[in-house]
């Protein structure tokens, strides 16, 4: 991209024109350039001669900038609807992402513990009286023994 139009990549950027229509445009835009200074150059022109008149006959970049940024449809949907973007945009992603989180976690389990019971089996154990403080420790002596070993 030529650094000639980089006067009008900024002000469309800043009216809120989304990023990858900018770089379109602007490549349109020098790929025109080029074929109106060779068509120039082809009738006698010098080359700055040329490219002064590819710019004329281009147009002044205010009028470029404001064909595509009266055009709502090449607006970035950050510039269209910004509580869209910035309010439920996160809260959707959020949403997405704790359902990932889950589902996850569930292959996880049926993966690594296929056999094990999990919280969303309904065959839970059913406590036949309530264990005292001493059978718990026991119970977690017992099962945290091999990580308590040193050596």
């Amino acid at each position: 991209m030529s650094t000639r139009f980089h006067e009008l990549r900024e002000r469309l950027l800043r009216a809120g024109v989304a990023p990858r229509r900018v770089r379109r445009y602007l490549g349109e835009l020098t790929d025109h350039f080029a074929d109106l200074t060779a068509e120039e150059q082809h009738a006698g022109r010098s080359l700055s001669e040329a490219q002064s008149a590819a710019l004329a006959r281009l147009g002044k970049a205010e009028d470029l900038a404001q064909a595509l940024i009266e055009r709502s449809r090449f607006r970035s949907w950050c510039a269209r609807a910004p509580w869209a973007m910035f309010g439920f945009g996160p809260l959707i992603l959020l949403g997405a992402a704790y359902l990932v989180a889950c589902l996850y976690l569930w292959c996880g389990w049926n993966f690594f513990l296929p056999e094990q019971i999990h919280p969303s089996d309904h065959r839970w154990p059913q406590p036949t009286a309530s264990p005292t403080y001493t059978s718990k420790l026991v119970s977690f002596i017992t099962t945290a023994r091999p990580f308590l070993s040193v050596g």
